[in-house]
């Protein structure tokens, strides 16, 4: 019985720090190695032994992302963490748009207007308007093209997170790109 409720604690205390890192402000977070606009700035010292110590592989470590990486890695020291913060921070306004079925120019406009800087605090304002007029009319009409183009009626209740994870795997640039990219690790 005393395994089994040490065991049931774990797997809560589990539960609880995968939500927090989910939570987490990475974004704005003060990071030790990376400046305000996630430039890297770390020693050589201090990233080989960050290299080294969570055992990454260094001829693998070619760009920004994979440095980021070892940065981020050495920051948490948290696998979960980094892969959650690589992915806000380099996240794209292309892929915003993928979200929203519309363009790059059209989201980068629209974060200006939004006096939004990165593109996943976009992403974010999206799943949480909070009486943003004009965040929500862009969902509306989302709801609406998406219902004209699948007539899915799940689609009038679903949540917006839901309903821009709908809207990216069924947008037809996605679909291409993807087709695309099987073709190529097939050939």
């Amino acid at each position: 019985m005393k395994l089994v409720c040490i065991l049931l604690l774990l797997n809560v205390s589990l539960v609880i720090a995968q939500e927090n890192a989910k939570e987490f402000d990475y974004l704005n977070h003060s990071y030790q190695f990376l400046d305000k606009d996630f430039k890297i700035n770390i020693n050589s010292e201090e990233f080989n032994n960050a290299v080294k110590e969570y055992k990454f592989i260094r001829e693998r470590i070619n760009t920004y992302s994979d440095s980021l990486s070892v940065v981020l890695m050495n920051e948490f020291g948290d696998w979960k963490k980094t892969r959650i913060a690589k992915l806000r921070i380099t996240y794209q306004w292309e892929r915003v748009g993928y979200h929203l079925w519309k363009n790059e120019d059209f989201v980068k406009k629209l974060a200006k207007s939004q006096t939004i800087k990165m593109p996943y605090e976009l992403q974010e304002k999206f799943y949480n308007p909070q009486g943003n007029s004009e965040i929500n009319l862009i969902i509306e009409s989302l709801r609406k093209k998406l219902l004209e183009n699948f007539n899915n009626d799940a689609l009038k209740t679903m949540s917006n997170k839901d309903l821009m994870k709908f809207a990216f795997n069924n947008n037809p640039e996605v679909i291409k790109l993807k087709e695309e990219f099987h073709k190529k690790r097939r050939n």
